[in-house]
């Protein structure tokens, strides 16, 4: 088994002091000669390893004051995957893989909190998206922000972010693989969710959902299959 860096002990070494919660939100860490005489390493590793928790937002450096766990939040720990995703070179397939359980959790919270207002707001987006069948990007902007709006309003802020870190990776790589598809059962299928959504239909509104997702998925199967 390869032995860890020094620099990689130190970062874990911290990293367990803040989840252990031995060190909260505006606390100040030990030095880095503390570090370095604690963890038996060299300072440039502490350095090494304050800068990478610095970087994701963990720590912060103060001039001449030390450094101090910083306030997180679950937008903060998700701004910080974004880039990761985006270099990873993720297909428009795997995004909807992932959505396939995202969008039922969504759909199901949607329904059990959204008001009628923001139900109504949903149904204008939809009419939006039919009257704009035809028009590729219209079409696709409203497509995006009908989802992208029961999450918004499922009142849970990590699929909500999750969610948008998605489709942003599909507006940036994964356009070209949208447009390939027909709008036809987009349109049927979308009509159906909030037919049940209006209805208050927990488990229809999960059922015609998921199969939303997977028709996509199957379309998009086989027209890599065809390549």
């Amino acid at each position: 088994m390869k032995e860890k860096k020094a620099s990689e002990r130190v970062f874990e070494y911290i990293e367990k002091m803040i989840l252990q919660k031995k060190w909260v939100i505006g606390d100040k860490i030990d030095s880095e000669i503390q570090l370095s005489k604690n963890l038996g390493v060299s300072r440039i590793s502490v350095r090494e390893a304050i800068g990478s928790l610095a970087t994701l937002n963990i720590l912060e450096r103060k001039k001449g004051g030390g450094t101090f766990v910083k306030r997180l939040t679950p937008n903060d720990y998700m701004d910080q995957l974004m880039p990761l995703l985006i270099i990873g070179n993720i297909s428009y397939l795997e995004v909807m893989e992932t959505r396939l359980a995202l969008d039922v959790e969504s759909v199901s919270l949607f329904v059990k909190k959204a008001t009628n207002k923001e139900i109504e707001g949903l149904d204008d987006i939809f009419k939006c998206m039919k009257e704009n069948e035809g028009i590729p990007e219209e079409f696709y902007k409203k497509d995006v922000e009908f989802h992208q709006y029961i999450a918004m309003f499922c009142q849970n802020k990590i699929l909500n972010k999750i969610t948008n870190m998605l489709f942003k990776i599909t507006t940036n790589y994964a356009r070209e693989q949208y447009h390939s598809l027909t709008y036809k059962e987009r349109i049927e299928e979308h009509n159906l969710i909030i037919n049940a959504i209006k209805e208050k239909d927990l488990e229809l509104s999960r059922l015609y959902t998921k199969r939303h997702v997977e028709r996509t998925i199957r379309d998009l199967k086989k027209k890599i299959d065809k390549k």
